[in-house]
């Protein structure tokens, strides 16, 4: 099987998104999104397309005196489920809303590079402008929206497998 890191990421980034929506095992979902955003993130850099947001854009809006402590806390859960060389005997907890934040990046760049066409990319972009996209906007932009903000409220709730089951066969038709 030859494989280029593009289809890694892709497989990677598809792969977490499935388990996301189905319930799976978070430590394995953040894992493998980790992942993903990590390779998307090298080849953003080495084909010049964009930064992500997470890992470098963010560092925009840090002083640079923090860059390596936001860096760390970034890192912190992937390097943890990862390696064993420094903290094999701690323990961590683990907030699993963390990993939307990377499939989130990781959504975009797979649009970015592979076109709007992926259903399950774009059923989590849905997903997660439901439950998220109250947080990049002001407070008066969030009054503005508050009836998008209740119906978003409202379908978000239905749980990750509803939402699935509902919003997937409708993916294609999904403007965005």
């Amino acid at each position: 099987m030859k494989l280029d890191k593009m289809e890694i990421a892709y497989r990677q980034g598809l792969t977490a998104i499935e388990m996301f929506f189905e319930e799976k095992d978070p430590v394995s979902i953040h894992t493998l999104a980790a992942a993903a955003y990590n390779i998307l993130r090298d080849i953003s850099v080495k084909d010049n397309t964009g930064r992500m947001i997470l890992k470098q854009k963010s560092l925009e809006l840090i002083a640079p005196e923090y860059h390596k402590e936001w860096t760390e806390h970034v890192n912190k859960f992937e390097n943890f489920f990862k390696h064993a060389d420094r903290d094999h005997k701690i323990e961590i907890e683990f907030n699993p809303e963390v990993t939307e934040f990377y499939l989130y990046d990781v959504s975009v760049k797979l649009v970015e590079y592979f076109g709007n066409r992926i259903p399950m990319v774009k059923l989590f972009q849905l997903w997660f402008a439901a439950r998220k996209l109250k947080i990049f906007w002001s407070e008066a932009e969030r009054e503005q929206n508050k009836k998008f903000l209740e119906d978003s409220e409202k379908i978000s709730n239905l749980g990750k497998a509803k939402f699935k089951e509902y919003f997937l066969p409708l993916a294609d038709s999904i403007w965005f």
